[in-house]
């Protein structure tokens, strides 16, 4: 039998002054998920494919705690098929927006000249993604040690 998915409900008024960010995350991800039409399960087995090993539990917590997860995000995006920064780019600028946002669940790999190469080399392109851009930012040794987030 599937898991069913716990609701994810934002009850802070749209023009409330603090707004609850964890259900605005999870609420993304779950949109999107759904619209693909991909299960739980489903998802789990595509991340999996994807290099991002994710149990249908663990994405339901991520979802249903609205949990900044750049593995869960970035695998989200693969396994839909979306471009590189669809889903985080807006899950980091609502995160950046407010102060009291979730933190990011994991660091990203840490720096590393191969790492960097490889993202230098997806901006070294005609029309780079943002995504790529976001890549090459957080592979730099000086934007890792300066800034922690993402």
């Amino acid at each position: 039998m599937p898991r069913v998915s716990e609701t994810v409900d934002d009850r802070t008024p749209i023009a409330a002054s603090r707004i609850d960010v964890a259900a605005r995350i999870g609420w993304m991800m779950r949109t999107h998920r759904s619209v693909a039409g991909l299960s739980l399960r489903e998802m789990s087995a595509a991340l999996k494919g994807q290099g991002a090993p994710l149990s249908a539990a663990t994405l339901s917590r991520i979802e249903s705690e609205g949990q900044r997860s750049p593995a869960a995000l970035d695998g989200y995006e693969r396994a839909l098929g979306l471009s590189d920064g669809a889903l985080r780019a807006p899950v980091d600028l609502m995160c950046r927006t407010f102060p009291y946002a979730p933190e990011v669940v994991a660091r990203p790999a840490p720096p590393s000249l191969e790492r960097f190469s490889l993202a230098f080399e997806a901006i070294d392109v005609a029309s780079p993604t943002g995504g790529a851009w976001l890549e090459l930012a957080g592979s730099t040794p000086a934007r890792a040690s300066a800034c922690p987030g993402p």
